[in-house]
């Protein structure tokens, strides 16, 4: 069974705003993940208690949306556009460049080999590239405001990036619209 994530998130959102009020709550959703590790810790990560951080990960990212500066209006909005941060940021860990995991101790994260990244990130920076790929865009479903969302993932991808990032927003088209061939 498919389970539909924004479908999901917008569940979660008003659950959320109801029980726990509303602007971002940061610092307590940070303050409760911490709690709830303490428990996967103490239950030998146990699924129920992974469950939990996921959940309480899924409020702070939606809060972070809806309730930033130049956030979404719409919970079906911060849903979709959550939903494909998430989708974006697997696509970028997949990119990266990581160490044999029978290599790293146990016990340790196993983190991506920032310089790699670094240099991708100058040759991407040099050709004027966008890590949001038309096969992300494709695949994605992107709705009535695809083109506004794709634009803002761009433009969030081109400030990560840094100051001396070429990529923007009218580099990002979608390629089932057809006003953007």
């Amino acid at each position: 069974m498919r389970y539909d994530l924004s479908e999901h998130l917008c569940r979660q959102i008003a659950f959320s705003r109801a029980t726990f009020g509303p602007g971002p709550r940061t610092a307590g959703i940070i303050d409760h993940i911490r709690k709830e590790l303490a428990e996967v810790e103490a239950a030998g990560g146990a699924p129920e208690e992974w469950a939990d951080v996921v959940i309480l990960a899924l409020d702070g990212l939606t809060r972070s949306i809806l309730f930033a500066p130049d956030g979404c209006a719409y919970t079906d909005d911060a849903a979709a556009e959550a939903s494909h941060m998430i989708r974006e940021k697997q696509g970028i860990n997949e990119r990266r460049t990581w160490p044999d995991w029978r290599t790293a101790a146990e016990g340790k994260a196993i983190e991506h080999d920032r310089g790699a990244e670094e240099y991708r990130a100058g040759i991407m920076r040099a050709k004027g590239m966008c890590i949001l790929t038309e096969q992300d865009l494709a695949e994605g479903d992107w709705g009535s405001k695809g083109r506004d969302m794709a634009a803002r993932l761009a433009d969030r991808i081109q400030q990560m990036s840094g100051p001396n990032a070429t990529a923007s927003a009218e580099a990002v088209t979608h390629p089932l619209d057809p006003s953007s061939r």
